[in-house]
C-alpha cells in the first residue's frame, strides 16, 4: 500500500521517495517543493555506505568558461551525483521548450570586467517573457556548469544547440512586435529540428 503524499493537504499516493533522506514521499516535484520549507528542518541526510547517492556514477554536464578562461569555449565535465546543481531550479526558458537545465556558477560575486564575462551564461539567463536576464547575470559570471536536473548526461553539443537557439530567440526581441514570434520558438519539437 502506498503512503499519502507529505505535502499536507495533498491526498494523491506519495510515489516518488525523497532521495536525500528517504523519509518522505511525495506524489510530485511540486508537492515536495511545497513542503520543503516544513521538511528542511527535520530532513537528515543518509550519509556514508547508507547513502543511495554515495556510490552513484558521475553525471556528464558541461562547464561554459568565461571571457577570460576561453569565452564560450564548452568542456564536458562528470559532476557527483550529489552536488548541489542537481537542486537548482531549472532555468525559466528551458522550461519553455521543454528542456530543463540547471545553472551555477564556479565562484560566485565576481566583479564585472571583460575577463569575467559569460554570453553563453547570460542568454541561458534571461527571463522568456522579456528576453533581459536578471542583473546579477549581467556580468560578473565567470564560468559555470549547466547540467539536466534529472541527472541525465548533457553534451557540449547538445548544449551549443540550446545556446545558439536561445541566442536565435533574442535576435526576435529587437523586432516591433517580438511576442508572437518569440512564443513559436517556445516549442521542444522546433528546437529539434
Amino acid at each position: 500500500m502506498a503512503q499519502s503524499c507529505a505535502n499536507p493537504g495533498c491526498t494523491a499516493d506519495g510515489t516518488k521517495t525523497y532521495t536525500r533522506c528517504r523519509q518522505s514521499s511525495y506524489c510530485s516535484r511540486d508537492c515536495q517543493k511545497k513542503n520543503w520549507p516544513k521538511h528542511k528542518a527535520t530532513c537528515q541526510p543518509l550519509s556514508g555506505s547508507n547513502d543511495p547517492n554515495h556510490e552513484k556514477e558521475p553525471i556528464r554536464c558541461v562547464k561554459i568558461y568565461s571571457q577570460g578562461e576561453g569565452g564560450g569555449r564548452y568542456e564536458e565535465i562528470l559532476l557527483p551525483f550529489s552536488h548541489p546543481i542537481f537542486q537548482s531550479d531549472p532555468l525559466p526558458v528551458s522550461l519553455k521548450f521543454d528542456y530543463p537545465l540547471v545553472l551555477q556558477r564556479l565562484v560566485p560575486n565576481l566583479s564585472q570586467r571583460q575577463e569575467t564575462d559569460n554570453q553563453h551564461a547570460t542568454w541561458l539567463m534571461i527571463d522568456p517573457v522579456t528576453g533581459f536576464a536578471p542583473p546579477a547575470w549581467q556580468g560578473g559570471i565567470g564560468s559555470v556548469y549547466v547540467a539536466r536536473p534529472d541527472r541525465a548526461p548533457l553534451t557540449t553539443e547538445i548544449l551549443a544547440a540550446i545556446t545558439d537557439y536561445v541566442s536565435d530567440i533574442l535576435d526576435h526581441f529587437g523586432t516591433a512586435d517580438a511576442w508572437p514570434i518569440v512564443r513559436r520558438y517556445y516549442d521542444r519539437a522546433r528546437l529539434e529540428r
